[in-house]
């Protein structure tokens, strides 16, 4: 059974499955994820659990690996950027 965590992109934004890759993950790690859109950093929300791959309707993208400090300072440069980018618009 693959070991699968919750992965939050938004505060109040819906929980995502993904499986863990084998990393010791626990809630409010952040790590960067594989998304239809590509890679995404996300907020570790749920503990680790065990899924039945029976019960999946789909297969899960994977946890890539933990955030660095470098991912982190990106996001937030990204994220200020998005604000003033609104602003002129």
């Amino acid at each position: 059974m693959p070991k699968v965590v919750g992965v939050r992109f938004k505060k109040a934004c819906r929980i995502y499955d993904f499986e863990t890759n084998n990393l010791e993950l626990k809630p409010d790690d952040r790590v960067i994820v594989e998304t239809e859109k590509g890679m995404a950093m996300g907020i570790v929300a749920r503990n680790v659990i065990e899924k039945d791959e029976t019960n999946m309707t789909q297969s899960l993208k994977k946890v890539i690996r933990k955030a660095a400090d470098s991912d982190i300072e990106r996001f937030e440069f990204n994220k200020d950027m998005e604000k003033e980018a609104a602003d002129i618009c």
